[in-house]
């Protein structure tokens, strides 16, 4: 229950994610070190890192004992393309006590069948927190209890990676994309019956109920005709 932040090196740059299953940030930071740039070094966009910005960056983490709180400030003094004076790259925070969003649920009617490319639909996020959207997850299962998984969707509504126009500086390739539906491929799944579930986690790193389970049948996939 004290285990809040992690903060490791090696890469140096600035990366922040956080552990799916549990309330910790993870937080690489090598601000003094070597630079680091996109396409200097093998890149995967990976689902538990939220944003990856190559600069010269540093911490402030301001704790409130009494009252459960820390708030964290990440600043930049920019890259070896160009100084920065301190400027704000992001910031984060975990609140203990407080609500955890509304269990949402699944707003389609699915019919005797669907063909892919199918979108699936959440229904719109509810924090009594106050809490804004920061992640959701969607699940896929040929089984209704969900103990073999067939599509695990886990996205967080921004993704920093990649260029923008230089190397120090990062697209978020998350922009317009509404976390709360799920588009799933064509050949993504096989035919036959499926399950789906979903939930949603706040900025506060709380997740909401799963969702009711829902089932529909996929026709003219992997199998089929």
């Amino acid at each position: 229950p004290k285990f809040l932040m992690h903060v490791g090196g090696h890469h140096h740059l600035y990366a922040r994610g956080q552990l799916k299953d549990n309330p910790v940030y993870n937080v690489i930071s090598g601000g003094t070190a070597y630079n680091q740039f996109w396409a200097m070094s093998q890149e995967q966009d990976m689902d538990d890192v939220q944003k990856t910005i190559p600069n010269w960056a540093y911490n402030i983490v301001d704790v409130d004992v009494p009252n459960g709180k820390i708030d964290v400030e990440t600043y930049s003094i920019g890259s070896a393309f160009a100084l920065k004076n301190n400027v704000l790259i992001d910031q984060f925070h975990r609140y203990k006590n407080k609500a955890v969003p509304v269990q949402p649920s699944i707003t389609n009617t699915f019919g005797d069948s669907l063909q892919l490319p199918y979108t699936i639909t959440g229904a719109a996020f509810n924090s009594p927190a106050g809490e804004l959207l920061n992640s959701t997850e969607f699940q896929i299962s040929a089984s209704k209890t969900f103990t073999t998984l067939e599509k695990d969707y886990y996205r967080d509504y921004e993704n920093l990676f990649g260029y923008v126009v230089k190397a120090d500086s990062s697209a978020d390739v998350n922009a317009g994309v509404n976390i709360l539906n799920l588009t799933m491929a064509q050949w993504s799944i096989p035919n036959g019956k499926h399950y789906v579930r979903v939930r949603y986690r706040d900025r506060n790193l709380e997740w909401s109920p799963w969702s009711v389970t829902d089932s529909f049948k996929v026709v003219k996939s992997v199998g089929g005709i």
